[in-house]
């Protein structure tokens, strides 16, 4: 299936006339879209090029000069037609919307071109090179083909950079000889701890790394979808397996001081997976040179790194994880110097008082589930009646 794709991909071919219009299109839209610049424009056609089987995808240089409309080769314009042509696809709702008011007869030939070149299943449910074959579906490979293309470019909603992620942490165990006061003390939600974590987000190529509070790296892959919903992938290899994290961010169509998301901690260590309502706050890169220097050598060494370095300007903008001992406010225990707590930021104290913010929360353990009374088992649903027309995913 593969094959198939990547053939239907290779034979299309351009009339001079219809790259001319895509051309023009990338460079009228170009930072509508969410780009900075023709280079920035110039590397994601190469990042699709790559993603579409092409063999040779056309250079960043070529598409650079393609798009400065100085001279290339015939075959690197119909490398550079059929790239483009997925990135206007993929931005197809914005592109119309800059058009509409501006030059609706240029907004009718690229729709015309999209239609001629680009299934429109595609986007749909089945696309159009499987749906003949659709019973022996591969969903793993389906699923793939559509985080390749997502409907929204991050730049435009939310910009590169360093961001801070905060999340609560909660102590809602204790031994049975813990004294009541230390109890009582953490059952006030502002002095519970803060967990502060940093992501490097690059908004044109979609990618991003984490560094955890414990200073160990993930690799992430972000997709935006048509509602400005930012979903990223993490991924950390290590000795006993494959750690994930999964964000998941409401963007707006203009940028925010501060996004609210969910992230969600799993692998293969992990007995109960945790969810984590989050904060997710961008650093300025002016008055913190020194912490975008290292997150971007940090980013050039991420496949020969796992950890961060002890003496990093990094943990300076991390907090520490509590300790295994319970913190005692008129005798603070070594090791909780860099631990903060929800008192210790207003903005987060007053989200916390607005029932905002709140605690985290894991699955079921297995002994929970094992122990729940016979008479108390979860049973099948089944309704009667018709479902009423109209309704929809909430």
């Amino acid at each position: 299936m593969g094959d198939q794709l990547k053939r239907s991909e290779e034979s299309l071919t351009s009339h001079p006339h219809e790259h001319s219009v895509i051309l023009s299109c990338i460079r009228d839209v170009y930072k509508y879209i969410g780009f900075r610049t023709q280079r920035d424009v110039a590397e994601r056609i190469h990042k699709i090029g790559e993603a579409i089987a092409e063999k040779e995808p056309i250079s960043k240089k070529q598409a650079l000069s393609n798009l400065q409309r100085k001279a290339i080769s015939e075959n690197d314009k119909q490398k550079f037609f059929r790239a483009a042509l997925r990135l206007i696809a993929e931005h197809i709702n914005d592109i119309a919307a800059y058009y509409r008011p501006r030059n609706v007869e240029s907004l009718q030939q690229i729709q015309r071109i999209i239609s001629k070149y680009e299934s429109p299943s595609r986007y749909e449910d089945f696309p159009a090179h499987r749906q003949e074959q659709h019973d022996n579906i591969d969903f793993t490979d389906l699923i793939i083909e559509r985080w390749k293309q997502p409907y929204v470019s991050g730049q435009k909603h939310l910009r590169s950079g360093v961001y801070q992620m905060f999340r609560r942490y909660n102590i809602d165990q204790f031994d049975n000889d813990v004294p009541k006061k230390i109890i009582d003390y953490w059952s006030d939600p502002y002095n519970q701890p803060i967990i502060c974590e940093l992501i490097y987000v690059d908004s044109i190529l979609m990618q991003c790394i984490l560094v955890t509070a414990e200073g160990n790296l993930y690799i992430g892959s972000i997709f935006i979808n048509h509602e400005h919903t930012m979903y990223v992938i993490f991924q950390r290899q290590s000795t006993r397996g494959v750690h994930h994290r999964f964000l998941m961010l409401q963007l707006h169509e203009r940028r925010l001081r501060i996004y609210s998301g969910l992230s969600i901690k799993v692998g293969d260590t992990i007995t109960q997976p945790l969810c984590s309502e989050v904060i997710f706050k961008r650093i300025p890169e002016k008055d913190n040179e020194d912490l975008y220097s290292a997150m971007r050598d940090l980013r050039q060494e991420i496949k020969s790194q796992t950890r961060v370095e002890s003496n990093s300007i990094i943990y300076e903008y991390l907090t520490d994880i509590a300790p295994g001992v319970y913190y005692d406010e008129n005798n603070n225990a070594s090791g909780w110097a860099r631990v903060r707590f929800v008192k210790n930021f207003p903005a987060l104290q007053y989200l916390v008082q607005q029932g905002k913010f709140k605690q985290p929360s894991r699955t079921l353990s297995w002994q929970t589930i094992q122990n729940l009374p016979s008479e108390l088992s979860l049973q099948v649903l089944r309704q009667q009646g018709k479902r009423k027309n109209g309704d929809e995913e909430k």
